[in-house]
C-alpha cells in the first residue's frame, strides 16, 4: 500500500484550513460548496486556474462519520492539496489548484473505532468525467487509492475528490464475493487446428488456473465437456471446509454431451436451479441460473449468459476504427457497426432482461449477478470522452445491447472500477492469440440491487508463474481466447465481509500517449517496384499480397504447411537499404510473425543473416534497422508464429537510403484479360471512398467466403436487392460475371438486373450451375466510371451475394484515335 501521507497527524478540533501543494491557506467566508481558500501571503489572481473541490457525504445505508475526515490530493509523490471536512458543518471545500504531476493518488483518514468497521468510498473526477474509483472497507481508519492519471495540458480542468465514509459494526459489513467469469475456448482444450497437440495440457494448466484463483462464485462459457473437471478442480485439497457444487446451465433436450456451453460454480448453497426456459432468441445455451443462499440467510441470483456472436460487433469496430486511424476509406458507417448488435443480440437481451429476469426473480430485491460473454463492446467504452483514445480511431459508438443492461439498473462491475476506458481498456480477446487493434472488451461481470458493493476487478490474461516459459506458453500465453473477468463485492449484510487471504485485485494501465509509430527513416520504396514469394501460399492469400501497397490484404501461409516458413521479397534491383517494416494483419493476431531471421542477398541465390527479430502480438508496425545492407532480395526465414503453424504479413516494406532512378527495363510477360479486371465484392470501396456494394431490404452476413476469401452475404427476404457499382477505367464493351458462393441450400433462379450505357438488361440464371467459380452474366457497353451497375432482386429461396467481375473484351476507340 502506498503511504498515506497521514501517519502521525493530530485530527484537528476545527475546519477550514487548508494546504495546496505546502502554502497555507485560510478560508475567508463561506460559500454555498465550501469555502474559497486564499494565501496568507495576499491575493493573487486565480483566474484561468483549475480548482479542485473535496466532498464528504455517507453511504446510502450509513450512518454520516461524525468526526473530521482529512482528504488528500497526492500527485508525483507530493501532497498537491488538502482539505478536513465534517459531513455536519464543512462537507465540501474548493481551492485553487496549479499544474499536477500525470499520477495522482487521494489518501483519505478520520478517527478509527473499535468495533467499527467503515465503508469508504472515492470518485475522482476531471472536468465531470469520473477517472477514479476505489472501495474499502477497513477498521484501520484511512484508505489510500491506487494511482490514477490526471490529463495534463495547456487547459487543465477542475478536479472533483468525492470521499463517502461511513461505520457500521464489525459483524454487520456483510459477505465478500469473489466473482470470476471465463470463456474456456471450446472445453479448454484450445482450437484444434492450431493447438498442435498441446489441448490436453491447455486444460490441465487451465484446471489449475481456476483452482489457484478460487472464486466463490464462478461463470463458465464454452464448457463443452469439462464441467465436470471444474468441478473436481475446484475441491481438490481444500482445507477451508468448503466443497463447490457444479450447476449445469445448459441442457436442452437431446443436446450432445459436449455441447454443454454453460455451467456455474459456487460453494455457496445451491436453494433452486431455475428452470429450462427456450423461447425469444434464447435458451439454456444462452441463459440460465440459480438461486445461492448467504452465510446470513440472504441470498442472490446468480445467472451465466452468452449472447450470440453474429454479427460481429469487435471486428467491425476494429475495421472502423483502424481505418479512421490511418485515413482510409470506410467500410462500415457508424450505424452499421452498432447495427451489429441488432442482428440477434437485441432481441436476446431484451427477452433476458424482460422475460427471463422476470419469471426468475419476480419482485425479489436480493441482488443479482450476471457473468458472461455477451460478444459485443459496452458503450462505456466509446463514449465521446474516449473517442480521441489510440485504437478507437474518433468513433463514439452507442452500443446498444449494453446501454439496455445499464438503463435496467445493472453496473457493470469492471467499468466501475476502472472508470477510465483509455487508461483500463480492459480487453477480453484474445490473450492467448493477440488483441487486434482495437480495445475488444466483451465479457462481463453485471450487478444489480442495493446492497451490492462494488469493491475492484480485474482481467486476467496470463498462464501462472510456474506455468510459464514453456511450448505451451510460448505458442499460447493464455488458456483461452477470452480473458478471465474477476469482482470483488461485498454484498451488505451479517458479517465481517472478510476476503481471508486473498491478495487484492489489480490492473495494469495502458501507455496513455500510445500512438502510431513514425516511419523508419528512409524512403518506403513503392508497392510497384515489388514482388513477393513464399514457400506457402493460402488460397486467395498470396505472397505478393504482402506488397501490394494495401494494408487491409495480407500473405497467409496455408494451415497445412508448417512452420518454419519463408517469403522472398524481390526490390527489382540491388538497393542501400535503412529499414524492413513488418505490418501485422490488422484484423487478427493469428499468423503475426514473432521470430524470425531477417536475411538478404544480391542475386537470389545467395543469402545472408543481416537480423534476428523477436516481435510483439499487438497489430502496429515492426521495424527492422537496416542500415548497411545492400541487396536486390529480402527474405524473412519465419520461426514462430502466433496462433500455431501459421504465418502472416498485411505488408512488407522495404526502405531504401535514398530514393534511387527508374529500374533498367526488365522483359515482362504479356499482360493478359485478367490484368483489366475490375472485381467489386462486398467490401469495395471506390476512389472517393464511396461504396461499391449497397443493399436494401434483409441481407445477413454468411460464415461462407467467397471469391478471394471476400465476405459473402445471403437473404430470403423477397424483394431485398444487393447492387454493385464498378469503378471502370476506361469505356468499352465488358464480360460481366457473378461468383456465387458454394452451398447446397441456395435459390434456382436468380434474378439480375444490368444498367449499361445503351440501358438496361434482365439476366435470370440458375446459380446451382456455377456455384464456386465465375458465372458470365453476358457483354455490354460501359462508360468510363461508376455510371452503370448489377442488381440482384431476391426472390423465392436463398440468394447469395459476393463479388462481380467486368472484364474488358473491347476497349471502345474515339474518332480521334488512331487505327
Amino acid at each position: 500500500m502506498p503511504p498515506t501521507h497521514s501517519q502521525g497527524r493530530k485530527m484537528r478540533d476545527s475546519l477550514g484550513v487548508i494546504v495546496v501543494a505546502g502554502v497555507m491557506l485560510a478560508a475567508s467566508s463561506a460559500l454555498a460548496n465550501g469555502h474559497q481558500a486564499q494565501k496568507n501571503a495576499g491575493p493573487t489572481d486565480q483566474s484561468g486556474s483549475a480548482t479542485v473541490t473535496f466532498t464528504l457525504a455517507a453511504p446510502p445505508d450509513m450512518p454520516a462519520e461524525e468526526g473530521l475526515v482529512r482528504a488528500e490530493l497526492i500527485c508525483g509523490g507530493q501532497p498537491a492539496a488538502t482539505a478536513e471536512l465534517d459531513t455536519s458543518d464543512h462537507p465540501s471545500v474548493t481551492m485553487p489548484l496549479e499544474s499536477l504531476a500525470s499520477d495522482c493518488q487521494v489518501s483519505a483518514s478520520w478517527q478509527a473505532v473499535d468495533g467499527l468497521t467503515h465503508e469508504a468510498t472515492v470518485e475522482v473526477s476531471e472536468g465531470g468525467d469520473a477517472i477514479e474509483r476505489w472501495r474499502r472497507y477497513t477498521a484501520d481508519g484511512e484508505t489510500t487509492t491506487r494511482e490514477f492519471h490526471v490529463p495534463t495540458g495547456d487547459a487543465p480542468q477542475d478536479l472533483s475528490v468525492d470521499v463517502t465514509v461511513g461505520a457500521v459494526p464489525d459483524g454487520e459489513v456483510g459477505t465478500a464475493l469473489r466473482v470470476m467469469t471465463f470463456n474456456i475456448w471450446l472445453g479448454g482444450t484450445l482450437d484444434p487446428a492450431q493447438g498442435a497437440g498441446m489441448g490436453e495440457q491447455n486444460l490441465d494448466e487451465l484446471l489449475e488456473f481456476v483452482r489457484h484463483e478460487d472464486p466463490d462464485v464462478l461463470f463458465l462459457v464454452e464448457t463443452y465437456g469439462a464441467g465436470a473437471d471444474i468441478e473436481a478442480a475446484l475441491n481438490r485439497n481444500r482445507n477451508d471446509g468448503r466443497e463447490f457444487t457444479g450447476v449445469q446451465i445448459t441442457r436442452e433436450p437431446g443436446q450432445a454431451p459436449d455441447r454443454d456451453n454453460l455451467w456455474l460454480y459456487t460453494w455457496l448453497p445451491v436453494e433452486e436451479v431455475y428452470e429450462r426456459i427456450s423461447g425469444g432468441g434464447v435458451s439454456s445455451f444462452h441463459f440460465g441460473g440459480a438461486r445461492l443462499g448467504l452465510p446470513d440467510g440472504g441470498h442472490v441470483h446468480a445467472f451465466s449468459t452468452w449472447l450470440h456472436h453474429q454479427d460481429n460487433a469487435r471486428t467491425h469496430a476494429n475495421r472502423a476504427a483502424f481505418e479512421e486511424t490511418l485515413g482510409l476509406c470506410r467500410h462500415h458507417t457508424d450505424d452499421e457497426v452498432i447495427g451489429t448488435d441488432e442482428r440477434n443480440r437485441v432481441r436476446m437481451a431484451t427477452t433476458v432482461l424482460e422475460d427471463r429476469l422476470t419469471t426468475y426473480v419476480g419482485d425479489d430485491d436480493a441482488p443479482i449477478i450476471i457473468g458472461g460473454d455477451l460478444n459485443t463492446l459496452s458503450h462505456l467504452d466509446w463514449s465521446e470522452r474516449f473517442a480521441p483514445v489510440f485504437g478507437h480511431g474518433g468513433l463514439v459508438l452507442d452500443w446498444p445491447v449494453t446501454r439496455m443492461f445499464t438503463e435496467a439498473g445493472f453496473t457493470d462491475t469492471y467499468r466501475w472500477a476502472y472508470p477510465d476506458a483509455g487508461r483500463y481498456p480492459g480487453s477480453t480477446m484474445d490473450p492467448a492469440r493477440g488483441q487486434i487493434f482495437a480495445p475488444g472488451r466483451i465479457d462481463y461481470v453485471f450487478t444489480r440491487g442495493d446492497d451490492v458493493r462494488v469493491l475492484d476487478s480485474a482481467t486476467l490474461t496470463e498462464r501462472l508463474p510456474e506455468q510459464q516459459g514453456s511450448a505451451l506458453d510460448d505458442r499460447f500465453p493464455f488458456y483461452s481466447d477470452h480473458a478471465a473477468v474477476v469482482t470483488d463485492l461485498v454484498i451488505r449484510g451479517s458479517g465481517t465481509a472478510s476476503a481471508g487471504n486473498r491478495e487484492p485485485l489489480s490492473e495494469d494501465a495502458a501507455d496513455p500517449h500510445a500512438s502510431w509509430p513514425d516511419e523508419p527513416s528512409g524512403h518506403a520504396i513503392p508497392a510497384g517496384q515489388l514482388s513477393a514469394t513464399a514457400s506457402t501460399e493460402a488460397e486467395h492469400r498470396g505472397a505478393e499480397r504482402a506488397v501490394d501497397g494495401d494494408i487491409r490484404t495480407h500473405w497467409h501461409s496455408d494451415a497445412a504447411v508448417e512452420l518454419p516458413h519463408e517469403i522472398t521479397i524481390d526490390m527489382e534491383r540491388v538497393r542501400r537499404l535503412s529499414a524492413l517494416r513488418y505490418q501485422p494483419r490488422y484484423d487478427s493476431a493469428i499468423g503475426t510473425i514473432l521470430r524470425a531471421t531477417v536475411q538478404a542477398s544480391r542475386d537470389g541465390t545467395d543469402f545472408t543473416d543481416v537480423a534476428e527479430v523477436e516481435w510483439d502480438r499487438t497489430r502496429l508496425p515492426k521495424d527492422v534497422d537496416l542500415d548497411g545492407v545492400t541487396a536486390r532480395y529480402l527474405r524473412l526465414q519465419i520461426e514462430h508464429s502466433s496462433g500455431g503453424d501459421l504465418s502472416s504479413a498485411a505488408q512488407l516494406i522495404p526502405y531504401e537510403k535514398q530514393r534511387t532512378g527508374p529500374p533498367a527495363w526488365v522483359p515482362q510477360p504479356p499482360s493478359s484479360g485478367d490484368d483489366q479486371d475490375v472485381v467489386v465484392t462486398t467490401q469495395t470501396v471506390h476512389a472517393d471512398c464511396a461504396k461499391a456494394y449497397t443493399e436494401s431490404g434483409t441481407w445477413i452476413s454468411s460464415n461462407l467466403t467467397g471469391y478471394d476469401g471476400s465476405l459473402t452475404r445471403y437473404s430470403n427476404t423477397a424483394g431485398s436487392t444487393a447492387t454493385w457499382v464498378p469503378e471502370l477505367p476506361t469505356g468499352g464493351e465488358y464480360e460481366v460475371a457473378v461468383w456465387w458462393p458454394d452451398h447446397a441450400t441456395t435459390t434456382r433462379s436468380a434474378h439480375y438486373s444490368v444498367e449499361h450505357a445503351d440501358g438496361s438488361a434482365d439476366v435470370t440464371i440458375d446459380p446451382v450451375d456455377g456455384m464456386g467459380d465465375w458465372y458470365a452474366l453476358g457483354q455490354w457497353t460501359f462508360d468510363a466510371g461508376t455510371g452503370g451497375g448489377v442488381t440482384l432482386t431476391v426472390g423465392s429461396g436463398y440468394h447469395r451475394a459476393d463479388a462481380l467481375r467486368f472484364r474488358l473484351v473491347e476497349e471502345r476507340t474515339t474518332s480521334g484515335d488512331a487505327d
